[in-house]
């Protein structure tokens, strides 16, 4: 993507821009109930600009619950880690149980270097 300014304007990502153009429009207003959500699982990949990237990553609580979330944040930045720093690592090692990747969460540890 070309993130250099043109008359004042820059390239707005697509977490920044949603729904089209609202200009004129009337305010939205929440109903009483809510609607269903169209996908339960997203993630997003975006360069912001030539050095920022951002992950975003959304999911549905009922289809995926808390322990599968958290073997999936976990998953996501191993393969991150070991494709950055561990090109020809094999792929598809065993997770951590439930109550070990909470022990990880909770002391932060998951985001240093391969202990």
């Amino acid at each position: 993507l070309d993130f250099s300014k043109r008359a004042g304007f820059v390239n707005l990502g697509e977490h920044m821009w949603r729904h089209g153009d609202q200009l004129g429009a009337a305010p939205r207003q929440r109903e009483k109930n809510m609607d269903w959500v169209p996908q339960p699982a997203t993630l997003v990949i975006e360069q912001q600009d030539t050095d920022t990237w951002w992950v975003l990553a959304s999911a549905g609580h009922t289809e995926r619950p808390t322990p599968w979330m958290r073997r999936f944040i976990f998953g996501f930045h191993e393969a991150l880690r070991t494709f950055c720093t561990e090109p020809t690592t094999l792929v598809h090692r065993p997770l951590p149980s439930d109550g070990e990747l909470l022990r990880l969460f909770d002391s932060n540890r998951w985001l240093s270097e391969k202990e």
